[in-house]
């Protein structure tokens, strides 16, 4: 009897997962990239900078590298504190650009995040993106983000002015 009824179970199971979810039909193997998407995606390589006021009345000010190999890294501080550096990978996606942060180099040294906390994961939406300028905004409070793109040798030091 427990034989007939795991069958039965089992084919019931099965008989669920043949049933489609949607009626609307979907491409089965991803297509190529459009033409645009990989330009996006090259216009963002490199090194950009960013500062701006924040609510706090101090001044955000960063610089983001990114290659070509999905990786970034990004050395932060706010108004004339230390220097911050995060690493991680990135991605654009459509109009989405979403990173996720592997981790922190202090003194040389990689500490990483935890891989299972979303805490470490962001999704923004691209508002502007062209050769010189990337403007986007954050899905989790609605801050938008300015950056312009700089030489490879620019470098977030101490003595920069904040705005």
């Amino acid at each position: 009897m427990r034989i007939i009824i795991t069958a039965l179970l089992a084919f019931s199971l099965s008989a669920c997962l043949s049933l489609p979810t949607s009626d609307e039909q979907v491409v089965a193997i991803k297509p190529d990239l459009p033409k645009d998407q990989i330009e996006a995606w090259n216009k963002m390589l490199g090194k950009w900078y960013g500062a701006q006021p924040m609510e706090s009345g101090e001044t955000y000010e960063w610089v983001v590298t990114r290659t070509v190999e999905g990786r970034f890294k990004l050395e932060a501080r706010q108004s004339r504190g230390e220097i911050y550096t995060e690493v991680g990978e990135w991605g654009l996606a459509g109009p989405i650009y979403f990173v996720i942060a592997k981790g922190w180099v202090e003194n040389e040294i990689f500490i990483p995040t935890d891989p299972t906390d979303p805490y470490f994961r962001h999704a923004y939406e691209v508002i502007e993106l062209t050769d010189s300028t990337f403007k986007y905004r954050a899905f989790s409070d609605g801050s938008i983000f300015t950056m312009q793109k700089v030489e490879p040798d620019f470098e977030l030091k101490m003595h920069n002015k904040p705005l």
